[in-house]
């Protein structure tokens, strides 16, 4: 398996643990408000400074998030700099847009977009 199917399917596994997660999140979430609404009759009833309006507000802040590293090209070895921006039109070419090849790349989306942007370019040129 080459680098570049090993950094997509490191992706998908992320977005998938992300969704699993949240998944888990959204269903405590709701478990605080069935337990709000069988107290209170309605969360919009409940008084802001009760218990089960403060565990909600508690769940609401922890929702989980998912963060993608965003390296500078500038900071980056020149391999793996050349590396990167021969990997960029390929996965452009494979139906990526910007945004997901810098997070599969771990790039900043702003050099993806310029990179693909001329790639589309030059495309057209020919």
């Amino acid at each position: 398996m080459d680098l570049l199917t090993q950094k997509i399917n490191r992706y998908y596994k992320r977005l998938e643990e992300h969704r699993l997660v949240h998944q888990a999140f959204f269903a405590e979430l709701l478990e605080l408000i069935r337990d709000c609404e069988e107290v209170w009759g309605s969360v919009m009833n409940a008084p802001d400074d009760s218990q089960e309006m403060w565990l909600i507000r508690r769940c609401i802040e922890n929702e989980p998030q998912v963060h993608f590293r965003e390296k500078f090209m500038s900071d980056l070895p020149g391999v793996t700099a050349r590396q990167i921006r021969r990997q960029i039109p390929q996965l452009y070419e494979m139906g990526f847009d910007y945004l997901e090849i810098s997070r599969i790349l771990e790039i900043r989306p702003k050099y993806a977009y310029i990179t693909v942007f001329n790639y589309r370019k030059a495309r057209e040129l020919v």
